[in-house]
């Protein structure tokens, strides 16, 4: 895998990290998505993988599909706009969320993403600042 990565380009890269990290969750294996947590962002929101693992059930559908709707490059941080959806269910509707990857090298990467829909807080959009917990 490391190496088929290795030679795509950025989005491409980002959306197989995102669908990897997604994957896992669809699969049940918790452990493996909670260990691609940035460290800030899961002492802010996630201290627990059963934290993590009780918001994914509860937020995310059982069988996750995606449409990569956005992405832009900040610095060494990826933003990435996905819509989420049930693959076997339609009528449950979707939901969008920003994800934040961090490349630390081919096929080694973190992850952040908004935990809620967008809110503004006195007119001022949640930030990918506030994504990472810095």
């Amino acid at each position: 895998m490391k190496e088929k990565v290795s030679k795509m380009g950025e989005r491409s890269r980002m959306q197989t990290y995102i669908g990897e990290f997604l994957g896992y969750i669809t699969q049940g294996r918790y452990d493996k998505a909670y260990g691609y947590l940035n460290e800030d962002f899961k002492k802010n929101y996630f201290d627990t993988e059963e934290k993590f693992k009780d918001y994914v059930t509860k937020n995310f559908p059982k069988v996750i599909a995606t449409k990569y709707t956005d992405i832009e490059r900040r610095g060494t941080y990826y933003i990435l706009t996905v819509d989420i959806f049930d693959a076997m269910d339609s009528s449950t509707g979707t939901i969008t969320r920003r994800f934040v990857v961090k490349e630390l090298g081919k096929n080694e990467f973190t992850i952040s993403f908004q935990t809620e829909e967008d809110k503004t807080v006195d007119n001022t959009t949640i930030t990918e600042e506030d994504l990472l917990g810095e």
